[in-house]
């Protein structure tokens, strides 16, 4: 089965209405991904593909979305579906125009209430990847022991 069939099928199942792929445009904007906007009459999604092996990185970014959403201060696309179709995985989520007058500011304002959460540990509770690098988030009870071990550190090795 083609991908582009496939990702209109797990929308379809996921939605509970059929979904037929009527406009698909490269976007631009990530490194490591192909990323692509697709619509049909109603309803636009922003589809990220890469090879079958990075199904993982896509579940991850899933969480993390979904972990953002619940913490009520950025503003990111909710996660539809991810999963992989042959050689290739994808994740498909809400199509978010960008741009607009004072947008960059506003998304600094969430970001700084998003920081201002507090949490009995430093990290989170499953790894992810910046990019194509492992970012380890093994819980540190010490922000300066996280950041030094798991970000700048680990960033550095």
């Amino acid at each position: 089965m083609d991908i582009w069939d496939s990702i209109a099928g797990a929308i379809g199942r996921v939605t509970g209405s059929g979904f037929s792929i009527l406009e698909k445009h490269s976007v631009s904007g990530g490194c490591i991904n192909q990323a692509y906007q697709i619509s049909n009459e109603d309803k636009s999604y922003f589809v990220k593909l890469n090879h079958s092996s990075k199904a993982d990185m896509f579940a991850a970014e899933v969480k993390g979305l979904e972990a953002l959403i619940k913490s009520n201060s950025v503003r990111v696309p909710k996660p539809l579906i991810s999963g992989v179709c042959a050689d290739s995985s994808f994740l498909v989520m809400e199509y978010i125009a960008m741009g607009g007058g004072d947008s960059a500011a506003k998304l600094g304002e969430q970001l700084a209430f998003m920081h201002r959460s507090t949490a009995s540990t430093f990290g989170w509770t499953m790894d992810n990847t910046i990019g194509s690098t492992a970012q380890v988030n093994s819980q540190r009870e010490h922000w300066l022991d996280f950041w030094r071990d798991q970000r700048l550190g680990f960033q550095l090795k």
